[in-house]
């Protein structure tokens, strides 16, 4: 499971900062994270008090991608494919 800490959201004024927080691993996606990832772009679409969101990693890298798991499993399993392309949808279109 994801810690909620691994994906931070946090205000100043009409900005929302949202910052992948896994810099051990140079903030790679693991499954639980990609899927909250996914669905913060509701939450802030919902939100009218927002009006810029700006998405960082921390530590020494903004994103090392997917992690090796997570790809060979995207090979294997077609229902995880499926729902692994949805959700990267929709962290591109929002």
């Amino acid at each position: 499971m994801t810690d909620p800490a691994d994906l931070v959201v946090t205000s100043h004024g009409a900005v929302r900062l949202i910052e992948l927080n896994r810099p051990e691993q140079l903030n790679s996606m693991s499954e639980e994270l990609h899927s909250t990832l996914a669905s913060v772009w509701g939450t802030l679409a919902d939100d009218p008090e927002a009006r810029v969101v700006v998405l960082t990693g921390r530590g020494r890298a903004f994103s090392a991608g997917g992690n090796f798991d997570i790809m060979t499993r995207v090979q294997r399993d077609r229902a995880f494919r499926e729902r692994n392309v949805d959700e990267a949808r929709r962290i591109i279109t929002g």
